[in-house]
């Protein structure tokens, strides 16, 4: 059987998701547990009856909690339970069930935007041609995702919402024409982004007249070199700083060191 969830997608059309993450067609996998978000948990429950609405547990329930019992409503507020306060509208049908009536927004609509199930970014992955990657880490096709997304990560970026800045650096990507990557990771043409710590690897540009422009790009063992003007820190990040050209500053992968602060040795990595 293959696998299914939140961290590897949905099953076969007709097959369950069981508690487990695997995919079937049998009560072991449509039955108790069964993950409504990436499979077919009904057609079991189609052919009994439901049961009637006993005490409501009011176990927690959904993101980051789990799902309800076999039977039981994972409501808005995120406890589970069986009456219409459970099961009714705001109900969270991904983790538990739902009146048919609250699935959708409307019968006679499907939902609007598309539901938070594939994770992309760092430690992720990436999303589809035509999706964003929204900056808390999900793909679909809506503002919601496209405004200031994670480029490096997605299929398109709108960025084009002018209340908010696009990111840059590390985990989000390079910057646009004549634009720079600020110290904190925002793209800009000011002094205030191309001027002290900018980041010239991710931007297109940084003033010359900057003091002690940064680029924060990696080096290293497992990275490569800095520009021959730079110096590959002990960390591994190029710089002209004295944090990056003082002590522990790694000749073999940067342009030069302050004298006697090189050990002449590269700093190779415990994980490899």
């Amino acid at each position: 059987t293959g696998r299914c969830g939140s961290s590897y997608g949905f099953c076969n059309f007709g097959e369950c998701c069981s508690k487990y993450g695997y995919c079937g067609t049998t009560e072991e996998y449509c039955g108790n547990g069964c993950q409504p978000a990436f499979g077919d948990c009904n057609q079991f429950n189609r052919t009994s009856k439901k049961p009637e609405p006993t005490t409501n547990s009011n176990k927690r329930c959904g993101s980051g909690v789990g799902i309800c019992n076999f039977g039981e409503c994972c409501s808005r507020d995120g406890y589970c339970g069986k009456t219409d306060e459970y099961c009714g509208n705001g109900c969270q049908h991904a983790f538990g069930d739902c009146n048919e009536e609250y699935i959708y927004p409307s019968p006679t609509k499907a939902p609007t935007q598309t539901p938070k199930t594939k994770r992309c970014g760092p430690g992720y992955g990436f999303c589809d041609f035509e999706e964003c990657c929204s900056q808390d880490g999900y793909c679909g096709t809506t503002s919601e995702y496209c405004d200031s997304c994670q480029p490096i990560y997605s299929g398109r970026c709108d960025n084009n919402n002018s209340n908010k800045k696009k990111r840059c650096g590390l985990g989000y990507g390079f910057c646009g024409n004549n634009e720079c990557c600020s110290k904190y990771g925002y793209c800009g043409t000011t002094e205030e982004y191309c001027g002290y710590g900018c980041q010239q690897y991710y931007g297109d540009r940084c003033d010359e007249n900057g003091d002690e422009v940064e680029s924060n790009k990696r080096c290293g063992f497992k990275y490569g070199y800095c520009s021959d003007d730079e110096c590959c820190s002990k960390k591994g990040y190029c710089g002209k700083t004295e944090e990056h050209c003082g002590k522990g500053c790694q000749t073999f992968f940067g342009g030069y060191c302050n004298d006697d602060e090189d050990d002449g040795f590269p700093n190779f990595p415990i994980d490899f």
